[in-house]
């Protein structure tokens, strides 16, 4: 019997805008962009005296579609980087995908969720990848946007451990969420 282990996760949902239309002349460009996703994907060690500890999201690639998440417990942790070194590796895969994208003339858009899935090889299911997925067409604009329960976990993490972000900022307005309830 297969196991399945859900665990509270970051997800991003990202469509790579014209794919579809530029895959039939550009087939070698979209697959190196899927596999460069697939292999890099925000990987990065953390070292201690003891140890090296491999930090990397959990990625799929789906023609036009990319998912990536990682498990992280953003409010209720050990220690600051139990949620930090998980949010980083997370945002460093979004922003390789973005430079890779960008860099071979790809735009995208998408959306990042937070709550419990199982996201285990070619199997990835749960609410926060469905609340992903439906709000991803939301952005209406080549952007990554934060479902409601994204953006609430985040300013929670960053109001108990700011890591030199101001809790209060000049551009705490300049961002939109989405209801990730309603449609």
């Amino acid at each position: 019997m297969y196991t399945h282990e859900f665990k509270q996760s970051l997800v991003a949902f990202i469509d790579i805008l014209g794919f579809t239309e530029r895959f039939p002349t550009e087939k070698d460009i979209c697959m190196e962009l899927l596999a460069e996703l697939v292999h890099y994907n925000g990987e990065h060690f953390q070292h201690t005296d003891a140890q090296s500890i491999k930090i990397r999201p959990t990625s799929t690639a789906i023609s036009d579609s990319i998912i990536i998440s990682i498990p992280v417990q953003l409010t209720n942790f050990e220690h600051t980087d139990h949620a930090y070194l998980p949010l980083e590796s997370f945002l460093n895969g979004i922003a390789f995908f973005a430079y890779q994208s960008l860099k071979k003339g790809y735009f995208f858009r998408g959306a990042i969720s937070y709550g419990e899935i199982c996201h285990k090889g070619h199997l990835i299911a749960g609410e926060a990848y469905i609340d992903a997925v439906k709000n991803e067409k939301k952005a209406h604009y080549p952007r990554i946007i934060l479902t409601n329960d994204a953006q609430c976990e985040i300013e929670k993490f960053v109001e108990k451990c700011a890591y030199g972000w101001q809790k209060k900022s000049k551009y705490e307005k300049s961002y939109e969420s989405v209801d990730s309830h309603g449609d």
